[in-house]
């Protein structure tokens, strides 16, 4: 019916089988040897994938999502139906032209908050470091727990759920992590009192991210981010200014950048400011919506 398809990729599905591209407590990419018009080459990563368990670590699960990956690119269907591919991060977006997608076709928007919807607590600041989130072993929960391990003296409060939640909560209790605390399930305005409170939030990613929202909503709250230098994380932590970046799954990097922030509170509250002021000028919903409309209207002229 001639009628434009746009798609946003929030996750590399449209690359890997696994969707995160972390598998095996790594990040892996065997599936950068894709050819999109050489069929044998994608039936040996196809079985690469099963053999590898790359998905939820079973063969049944990988052989699924794999060759639903393999059916996607034998007939092209992406590539061929949609008419835009739009990332909300650099990164995705060169992730999409590594693996041939056309760049032509493929449009960076970030994603973007109502920072009306987000206003700082009057609470004063409660002494606790905060991660909020999904808990997942590309999460890094587990490493920020390793840092909280070395800083005794230091609260942490962890919200969220997830596959790992189990795991976790061993963890602290074998080395009695009195510091730690898990929270129970908090709705969004209950989360957002918490972020307030909070002196800053850690977002401790293994894999690649593409833009976490988590971020946007602690800078929206007015509070500095501590975060893993991967994905598109860079692109919005401006390292020294509105947060502190350091090496995917370096516990003793994070535990310095914690005790660097929690010791200084007013350098925790400029950054936070600052934080706060990115999100108001370039992760508003005016900007999103002008970008997004201006791709809409060409994809219906060009059709």
């Amino acid at each position: 019916m001639k009628i434009p398809v746009i798609y946003t990729a929030h996750d590399y599905h449209l690359l890997t089988p696994n969707v995160t591209f972390f598998n095996s407590k790594k990040n892996c990419e065997f599936e950068k040897s894709y050819d999109l018009y050489n069929r044998r080459l994608q039936s040996l990563l196809l079985f690469k994938a099963v053999f590898r368990k790359c998905v939820k670590n079973s063969y049944t699960a990988s052989f699924v999502a794999s060759f639903t990956l393999f059916i996607q690119y034998m007939f092209r269907i992406y590539q061929r139906n949609v008419d835009c591919f739009i990332t909300p991060s650099l990164f995705m977006r060169n992730k999409l032209l590594e693996y041939g997608f056309d760049k032509k076709k493929v449009r960076y928007i970030p994603n973007f908050l109502d920072t009306n919807s987000y206003k700082r607590s009057k609470d004063r600041n409660k002494k606790y470091i905060l991660f909020f989130g999904l808990f997942h072993e590309h999460k890094g929960v587990k490493v920020l727990l390793q840092a909280a391990k070395k800083l005794p003296k230091i609260n942490f409060r962890i919200a969220g759920s997830g596959s790992d939640e189990y795991r976790l909560k061993k963890y602290v209790i074998n080395h009695n992590l009195k510091n730690v605390r898990f929270l129970e399930y908090l709705d969004s305005e209950k989360l957002k009192k918490e972020i307030s409170s909070s002196l800053f939030c850690v977002v401790p990613s293994l894999w690649y991210e593409n833009m976490p929202y988590s971020v946007l909503e602690a800078f929206a709250l007015g509070k500095p981010v501590i975060a893993s230098r991967i994905g598109g994380i860079p692109e919005i932590v401006d390292d020294g200014i509105n947060g502190i970046l350091f090496k995917p799954g370096n516990v003793m990097e994070l535990t310095r950048a914690i005790q660097k922030l929690y010791s200084n509170p007013k350098l925790s509250r400029k950054m936070g400011i600052k934080a706060r002021l990115m999100i108001e000028e370039k992760f508003n919903p005016e900007i999103h919506y002008q970008k997004l409309m201006k791709i809409y209207k060409k994809a219906i002229r060009d059709k």
